[in-house]
């Protein structure tokens, strides 16, 4: 069965792929980018750069992580002990999964240059 974490973990996925690449889909979906974009910089602006979907898949991952323990099943105890080192941003674990290191600092750069790149594209499309 499928966690609830991995459920938001690939919403999230979709999500960041449509911020970084749903300008070239339509004329549409840039009208919709001139709102998107500017509203996750700000909601990471006021969140210490932190992604509220983010936050939802560590909260349902910490949940999970105490129904394993209490099954008391070693492997997942081992488990547990790998995912916690995980941890950080969304961006960054994306990074790590492909051998990539960059600090929290580079992280919260690259971002941002991301959702601005796209809402320049957006505006581009629609107004000129």
């Amino acid at each position: 069965m499928i966690n609830k974490s991995e459920i938001i973990n690939k919403f999230h996925i979709v999500v960041y792929l449509y911020l970084v690449f749903g300008w070239l889909l339509s004329e549409t979906s840039c009208k919709f980018l001139l709102f998107f974009s500017p509203t996750v910089m700000v909601q990471w602006g006021i969140n210490n750069d932190r992604c509220i979907l983010t936050q939802l898949e560590e909260k349902y991952k910490k949940e999970e992580m105490n129904i394993k323990i209490l099954k008391k099943d070693d492997d997942q105890i081992a488990e547990k002990d790998k995912e916690k080192e995980e941890g950080g941003s969304f961006t960054r674990n994306m990074f790590k999964k492909f051998g990539i290191e960059i600090t929290e600092r580079g992280t919260n750069i690259l971002t941002y240059m991301v959702a601005y790149h796209s809402f320049l594209q957006s505006y581009w499309r629609v107004v000129f």
